[in-house]
């Protein structure tokens, strides 16, 4: 089964569960307004995609969910509960995980060291644990690192995910297992948020997508029904029925 395919049979048990909520989110650094009264909503079990120019607004409003910012004005919720004015950490205790742009590995540890940081989880066979903890995370190519980190966050069984460009450097390969990565989770429950440049994979595992345009989301549908606005294609950089 493709990614793609996966991805349009979530689990039935979880999708539709309100998981987070971004309401009125606004946060301007000096003349520029960052985030523009952003409303958003994340269901379990749901991938949606966050795209748009550079300087749009998605790290930033990534950045207000996870903590690292804090809002003018707005608030965020997880699971029904206000964390809008809680700590990363704290939100992270809340179920909520985030990878960023640039890969963070440990280099002076193993890969089984950095997947296992905070001794949460223990549930590798022998023979995997002890080859990976062979493995310095220094000699981990890039797309290896990237996928290091999004486990590592895993393996904390987050039910809210924050990803800033995942896909970024990835070769082919790689993107399609990071596709099959977010469908899989999806399939489980998991809300996947998805800032991605790479608009083919967004097209293909989002259920929904969101763009933003000058902090403000402007537009959400399914890719079906984004693929046939020339105004949203424009506003992206093309034709979205040429990146499906």
């Amino acid at each position: 089964m493709t990614p793609a395919a996966q991805a349009d049979s979530p689990s039935s048990r979880e999708v539709g569960e309100p998981v987070l909520r971004v309401r009125a989110a606004a946060k301007g650094f000096g003349h520029v307004q960052a985030l523009d009264e952003v409303d958003l909503d994340l269901r379990a079990g749901e991938i949606l995609g966050v795209v748009g120019a550079n300087g749009s607004g998605k790290t930033t409003l990534l950045n207000a969910i996870s903590g690292l910012i804090t809002l003018d004005s707005g608030t965020v919720a997880i699971a029904g509960r206000d964390v809008t004015t809680l700590s990363p950490t704290r939100r992270a205790a809340a179920g909520l995980g985030r990878t960023f742009q640039a890969p963070r590995v440990f280099e002076d540890m193993s890969l089984y060291e950095n997947l296992n940081i905070d001794q949460r989880n223990d549930l590798l066979p022998d023979a995997q644990r002890e080859r990976w903890d062979r493995t310095s995370a220094q000699s981990l190519t890039h797309g290896q690192r990237r996928l290091a980190e999004l486990y590592r966050v895993l393996m904390r069984a987050p039910s809210v995910l924050l990803l800033d460009e995942p896909a970024a450097g990835l070769s082919a390969g790689e993107r399609d297992e990071l596709g099959g990565v977010l469908a899989g989770l999806a399939s489980t429950g998991v809300a996947v948020l998805l800032v991605e440049h790479d608009l083919a994979l967004v097209w293909n595992v989002a259920h929904r997508v969101a763009v933003m345009d000058v902090g403000a989301v402007v537009r959400t549908g399914s890719p079906a029904e984004l693929a046939g606005d020339q105004a949203i294609g424009a506003l992206l950089g093309g034709s979205l029925d040429a990146r499906r």
